[in-house]
């Protein structure tokens, strides 16, 4: 599998603009530079960058988003953040407005935007663990459609009709190595359904450490008991060894005792 995040996909026409009011995109300032906190945004090793969020713009199907390649920085201001003002997933296409380039995932978003009205937020991160932990569990895209693309626009339709997505309100991108989405009614429910499945995660991993210790312990319990046992078999066997020279030598005795006699 192939690891791309940051790449556009899609044909984007980009009008450099002024940055988006502050005051219009406080709660989506906190909540990305939250995730980046949390390290579900933020960069691999290999210097490839993942995660983005956004907010529609009251009821229309314009969006607020992550501009691409910021992903490495801890605090986004607004001159990271873009419009996208329009787009056409048949056509592969996105227009946004603002200081930078919409994020790679942009085309997802807007599919999710226009399938579902009352959608007002969108969280994507990157977690490995639950990433493999979710996937089949909740509605999980086709492993072969790649990010950012019509395909996962047409794939996202898919997982609303079939897969309960308008539901659950979470998505595993099987075909992005570590990627999830989550979104609500507003950025609150997005970054709650993570959080929520974030904690039960690392109280599973708890849990499971604490049995790996218990069971650890009870190994070397075992161990300890084995080596006493080994110890005791030794000391017998010492024991035995000493009888059995005891014996030889009593028989010695014995027939220089009974030459004696003879003699």
């Amino acid at each position: 599998m192939v690891m791309d995040e940051g790449v556009i996909k899609y044909n984007c026409h980009w009008v450099k603009g002024e940055p988006v009011a502050s005051y219009s995109i406080t709660d989506l300032m906190k909540k990305r530079d939250f995730m980046y906190s949390l390290g579900l945004i933020g960069v691999y090793e290999n210097g490839i960058g993942f995660g983005n969020v956004s907010q529609r713009i009251n009821d229309s199907n314009q969006f607020i988003i992550t501009g691409t390649q910021t992903t490495h920085l801890e605090t986004l201001g607004p001159e990271f953040y873009t419009v996208v003002t329009d787009f056409n997933i048949e056509e592969n296409s996105l227009t946004c407005c603002g200081p930078v380039k919409a994020s790679s995932e942009s085309l997802t978003h807007a599919a999710i935007y226009y399938y579902q009205p009352e959608i007002m937020g969108i969280i994507h991160i990157h977690n490995s663990q639950l990433w493999q932990e979710l996937m089949y569990k909740v509605p999980t895209s086709n492993q072969e459609v790649p990010y950012g693309t019509p395909q996962m626009a047409k794939e996202i339709f898919r997982l609303f009709d079939e897969e309960k997505l308008g539901v659950e309100k979470i998505l595993v991108m099987a075909g992005h190595e570590d990627g999830i989405i989550s979104f609500g009614k507003d950025l609150d429910e997005a970054a709650n359904i993570l959080l929520n499945l974030s904690k039960k995660q690392e109280a599973r991993s708890k849990k499971q450490e604490a049995r790996s210790k218990k069971q650890e312990a009870r190994s070397k319990k075992q161990e300890a008991r084995s080596k006493k046992q080994e110890a005791r078999s030794k000391k017998q066997e010492a024991r035995s060894k000493k009888q059995e020279a005891r014996s030889k030598k009593q028989e010695v005795r014995s027939k220089k005792q009974e030459v004696r006699s003879k003699k």
